[in-house]
């Protein structure tokens, strides 16, 4: 399902976390976005510290 994808990777969510405006990326690809771009790669708000990140479990 779509839902268990990065929209950043559009590959598998991996040690996945949950910004403040609710969107789940993948850890790696959400700080490296964020270290070279700041920003929420999809809702475009201000991330400027992996301490805004929330790990998030995903079950299925």
């Amino acid at each position: 399902p779509a839902h268990f994808l990065c929209p950043i990777s559009l590959d598998w969510l991996v040690n996945p976390v949950i910004t403040p405006s609710g969107i789940t990326y993948s850890r790696a690809e959400l700080e490296l976005w964020v270290r070279e771009n700041g920003t929420d790669p999809i809702a475009r708000s201000c991330l400027i510290s992996p301490l805004q990140l929330q790990s998030t479990i995903i079950v299925h």
